[in-house]
């Protein structure tokens, strides 16, 4: 329908009008293996990256990121801070600073009222932490938490923000992107209580 004129939006709102059904995709299962880790591994990213395997973005906001250790235990502990949006966040930059004179200003004046931005496309938050990972050299994650959390617009078109800080409680699912003996897998990651990393790759169908 695209290619007669009609925008992606309207070809999609006239087939849902008409009967259309968008398709469910089944969240992908968590392996039985756990695989402990004292730090994360760095990856490897001149090989193939598998897409990030959820792919319904009903009932859920989506984080894409890039962490380090401390980041990856401050979020898993502590939830989303707004406090740390900007940091191991690495937060979409919606104003450029030409100096460091603006930068101190706007730090003084922004403060800790920072937002958490979030999506509802977990692909697009895939990319995101990947592009992050790339430059930082750190460990893509996407963060999946309850959408009824109180969020605003995000003005710059990005998705939404959040009015404030995401508790641990909130978060449904922090995925990590980890290389399980050279090869990159996507899966559950969490804390255990003696304090290592507990990562858990999805099945492949």
């Amino acid at each position: 329908m695209t290619k007669v004129g009609i925008s992606q939006r309207k070809a999609l709102n006239y087939l849902y009008k008409h009967g259309a059904q968008p398709t469910r995709y089944s969240a992908p299962r968590v392996s039985a293996t756990e695989i402990r880790l004292k730090t994360l591994p760095a990856a490897v990213y001149n090989q193939e990256v598998p897409p990030y395997p959820f792919t319904n973005p009903k009932r859920v906001f989506y984080r894409g990121i890039s962490v380090d250790e401390e980041g990856l235990r401050n979020i898993l502990y502590n939830g989303l801070r707004a406090q740390d949006s900007g940091t191991h966040h690495s937060d979409f930059a919606i104003f450029t600073y030409q100096n460091k004179t603006l930068l101190d200003m706007a730090n003084q004046m922004i403060g800790e009222n920072k937002n958490i931005c979030l999506i509802s496309d977990p692909q697009r938050a895939q990319a995101y932490a990947l592009r992050r990972a790339e430059t930082d050299g750190k460990t893509p994650v996407v963060i999946q938490v309850k959408n009824t959390i109180p969020v605003i617009i995000n003005p710059v078109g990005a998705g939404v923000l959040a009015t404030g800080n995401i508790s641990a409680s909130q978060i449904i699912r922090v995925s990590a992107l980890i290389p399980v003996n050279g090869t990159l897998m996507w899966g559950d990651i969490h804390i255990t209580p003696a304090g290592d990393f507990a990562f858990k790759p999805y099945e492949t169908k």
